[in-house]
């Protein structure tokens, strides 16, 4: 795949992949309209850093983020992961205001040569919903990968409901349908269980 935006160029430098088969991607961009997914920063100017991690299929990107400040050039040069997926990424930077978290030395105007860094990114992980209804947490785009729904930033599964499996739902008049479970409470019904359907399901039919 291509992988940049349209109006200048891109270099990749570096690849590493995840126990997912997720290929992580890191180079340099000089395009305003680099593409970008659930980004940590957007394009900053002159010449940024990227990181993309695609879905093992490599037909979508589960993450995508420049890296760089505004006031000069960013090149990364290298990725490696953790166990995690967590990703570390080097390179060099030319920009004053190069983003930092905790370092451990910050810009150093050299004479004729830039400041190399490291930065580590990691997404939050939150809620994902699979379609038997069971839940876990991971970040977004293993949640992708596994083939789940994301529940959103914040999300945890103690506080996010994944719908399960259509099963039988008996109502007081007898009448059956098939439907997911909390539907089926919340519409008057009785979920018949793991399993069932309307086929196969007796459903009481009122007193005469």
């Amino acid at each position: 795949t291509y992988l940049g935006g349209s109006n200048s160029a891109e270099i990749g430098a570096s690849v590493a992949v995840d126990t997912l088969g997720c290929a992580f991607i890191t180079g340099t961009t000089m395009s305003s309209n680099f593409p970008t997914f659930g980004p940590y920063q957007t394009y900053q100017g002159a010449t940024d850093a990227f990181v993309t991690r695609f879905a093992p299929s490599g037909g979508a990107l589960l993450y995508s983020t420049c890296l760089g400040g505004s006031t000069n050039e960013d090149v990364a040069n290298d990725i490696a992961l953790d166990l995690t997926g967590k990703a570390y990424v080097t390179g060099a930077t030319s920009s004053s205001n190069f983003p930092t978290v905790n370092p451990y030395q910050s810009y150093s105007p050299g004479l004729t040569a830039p400041n190399a860094f490291v930065t580590k990114l990691s997404a939050s992980p939150e809620a994902c919903c699979f379609a038997n209804g069971s839940c876990t947490s991971v970040d977004p785009g293993a949640c992708i990968a596994l083939g789940g729904t994301p529940g959103g930033p914040g999300s945890n599964c103690s506080n996010t409901y994944c719908p399960k499996p259509p099963e039988a739902c008996c109502f007081p008049d007898g009448t059956c349908f098939n439907m997911e479970p909390l539907t089926c409470t919340q519409s008057g019904g009785l979920p018949g269980g793991p399993g069932t359907i309307c086929s196969t399901t007796y459903c009481p039919k009122p007193a005469e």
